[in-house]
């Protein structure tokens, strides 16, 4: 009788490792839904001001450690030029821009040698 126990489990156990091994084979894997990207709200931005008139305004980027959001801070507090920024005061501006006053130093003398 234990002999019969003992086939008959080992019979279980070889029709379970076949039937893993050819469902694994047969059936694909279930793939997760691709996920959508997420949205991300953008404020809606105010126009840019515009030029002082008379001037053309002078790409600001050019200046080390001006990027296009200083150069745009820049812009909507009326500097558009190289002679405007060369003009302006370094503390002020460091407090109107978000910058350090170190910066708006460096930032004003190679204004200067521009204008």
């Amino acid at each position: 009788m234990l002999k019969q126990i003992i086939r008959l489990a080992i019979l279980v156990g070889v029709v379970v490792v076949v039937v893993r091994l050819v469902r694994t084979r047969l059936v694909p894997a279930p793939q997760p839904p691709a996920a959508e990207p997420p949205r991300f709200r953008v404020a809606p931005q105010p126009p840019a001001a515009p030029a002082p008139a008379g001037d053309a305004a002078d790409d600001l980027t050019a200046i080390h450690g001006i990027g296009p959001v200083y150069a745009m801070r820049l812009r909507d507090h009326g500097i558009a030029t190289f002679a405007a920024l060369a003009a302006a005061d370094a503390a002020a501006l460091a407090e109107q821009v978000g910058a350090r006053p170190d910066q708006t130093e460096s930032w004003i003398s190679e204004a200067a040698g521009r204008a």
